[in-house]
């Protein structure tokens, strides 16, 4: 009796012994690329941290085969920062279609994607570095246009404008949500090329467009941005646009990163890489826009 007993005793320890160590195993191999790019941070070795966008002049895009833009001259100040503050080196922009970008950005670990805007739905997707790029719509009428006098988007109720809005967008459903969209001054079209050649045709007295790229956009079709003039910001769709990096990028990784960019808002150089890009940007010649 004893002899089975202590028989079935060595098989539940070994039994036992065999959980736990099948248990460690699986709980280091999940920790493992954690350590490993801590361990490259205290060995001193670079850690590498890819870059992934999506061509948005004039935040980002590629020219003469490198990357330009304002948000691109902001990662280049950070680099510097980072550079002499932590192991941390930025790789190459990679411009890729912007669902890619989105996927890598979202399952690969030690990736940086910009420029996104911050929803509620994508909150839990990212670690949210900072603030990168204002971003906005205006109402816009040639210069050309006689005067048309709205403080708000309430004011487009009494129907004595032709307004273009694109089918489907945030601003429709905006408008839907208002009772301004079902007036009889109110054009949808498909794509704002369709609004923007109305809009010179002058079959319509104002469309939405982006901000800061509304000059050049015209002026990729041929036309004269330059006869844009702006007639009411869309404040209730104003939303910046964020640096972001991929969960599974340690959470010390990102803090680095975010410390770097919360360097250059501290020290104003942002603000100024942006507003001097942007006066650059509108005053080249209409031809010269990409």
């Amino acid at each position: 009796m004893r002899y089975i007993f202590n028989a079935y005793l060595d098989c539940w320890i070994g039994a036992r012994h065999h959980l736990v160590v099948s248990l460690a195993t699986l709980f280091f191999s999940m920790l493992m690329p954690v350590f490993i790019a801590h361990a490259e941070e205290r060995d001193g070795k670079s850690l590498e941290i890819r870059l992934v966008t999506q061509s948005f002049a004039p935040l980002q895009y590629p020219q003469d085969g490198r990357a330009r833009g304002y948000v691109v001259e902001t990662l280049h100040q950070m680099a510097r920062i980072l550079e002499q503050d932590s192991p941390i080196r930025f790789l190459p922009v990679e411009f890729l279609p912007w669902k890619r970008a989105m996927e890598i950005a979202k399952t690969k670990p030690n990736v940086l994607f910009f420029s996104v805007s911050r929803t509620a739905e994508r909150e839990s997707w990212f670690h949210w570095i900072g603030e990168v790029s204002p971003y906005g719509q205006f109402f816009f009428k040639l210069k050309s246009h006689p005067a048309i006098t709205v403080s708000r988007l309430s004011d487009l109720r009494n129907g004595h404008h032709r307004i273009g809005l694109q089918s489907g967008s945030s601003l429709q459903r905006l408008m839907e949500s208002l009772d301004l969209a079902s007036t009889n001054n109110i054009v949808t079209y498909t794509d704002y090329h369709q609004g923007v050649k109305m809009l010179f045709a002058r079959r319509l007295d104002m469309i939405p467009l982006t901000g800061f790229i509304a000059r050049s956009s015209v002026c990729s079709m041929g036309l004269d941005g330059d006869q844009l003039e702006p007639v009411l910001p869309i404040t209730e769709l104003a939303r910046p646009l964020w640096l972001v990096m991929s969960l599974p990028t340690p959470a010390e990784t990102a803090q680095h990163v975010s410390n770097a960019l919360s360097r250059l808002n501290r020290d104003g150089v942002r603000e100024q890489i942006v507003t001097k890009y942007l006066e650059n940007w509108n005053k080249r010649p209409c031809k010269a826009a990409p």
